[in-house]
């Protein structure tokens, strides 16, 4: 309760008060606070859990009737997908993502019925991450006046079914992200003429970090054995 009296005391301070001009709001606990739209405020609404509203009034009613917003994973990819009932002067359909839900940037935007009394279904993909962890996906409204409202919020996690080597190309370090690990797993790294120069087994954490500051320029070959399958990969060191 303290940690939540705080963050409404903070989000207080940040509201722009006796100012009729300001067009953004930050809702928080079920409570609209008026706000400056400046970049600063967004961040500060989402990184709180708020969510951040521009040119609409969080608390006005929607100019879509929105009967279900739903994710899921389809083979190497995110399914988005939402039905409205009905819509009302509705421009479009505005697709954002993030990682852990701080940070929200466009991922698509979809054209709307405009008007329409009949249902209507809406869908896209997303192309999978590779990285394991928690994908956030927000559906916003816009309509033909420009104002900008989010309709619906939901999140999905992704399990890391690869090996990730990043940077790649690199230069004096890297990393390796790994998929689930068994009991029974080693990393190798050959060089350009088949030489084993690289040895790790037993490997338990899911991101190491390898210093490759004594190997050559050139392109390597990372075998990598987990429960007994063995898998390639390669990556490339270049230094100017």
């Amino acid at each position: 309760m303290k940690t939540r009296g705080f963050i409404f005391s903070f989000l207080m301070i940040c509201v722009v008060k006796s100012n009729l001009n300001a067009q953004c709001q930050c809702k928080f606990a079920h409570t609209c606070f008026e706000q400056s739209c400046t970049f600063l405020n967004q961040t500060l609404c989402t990184l709180f859990g708020g969510d951040w509203y521009v040119g609409l009034n969080c608390d006005v009613l929607l100019p879509i009737e929105l009967k279900e917003f739903y994710i899921e994973k389809i083979d190497d990819n995110i399914s988005i997908n939402w039905t409205t009932e009905s819509e009302r002067e509705n421009k479009q359909f505005i697709i954002e993502t993030s990682i852990e839900g701080y940070f929200w940037e466009t991922l698509v935007t979809i054209p709307g019925a405009i008007n329409s009394i009949e249902q209507k279904k809406y869908s896209f993909f997303d192309n999978l991450p590779k990285i394991g962890s928690i994908i956030y996906y927000r559906l916003l409204q816009e309509d033909i006046d420009g104002r900008v409202q989010i309709v619906a919020k939901e999140s999905i996690e992704i399990e890391n079914s690869e090996l990730l080597i990043y940077p790649n190309p690199a230069k004096n370090e890297m990393f390796i992200q790994f998929p689930k690990l068994y009991s029974e797993n080693s990393i190798e790294i050959y060089s350009t003429e088949g030489k084993m120069i690289y040895e790790l087994k037993e490997i338990e954490d899911s991101v190491i970090k390898i210093d490759i500051f004594s190997f050559e320029n050139g392109v390597y070959n990372l075998k990598f054995t987990n429960k007994g399958i063995s898998r390639f990969f390669k990556f490339v060191i270049q230094r100017k």
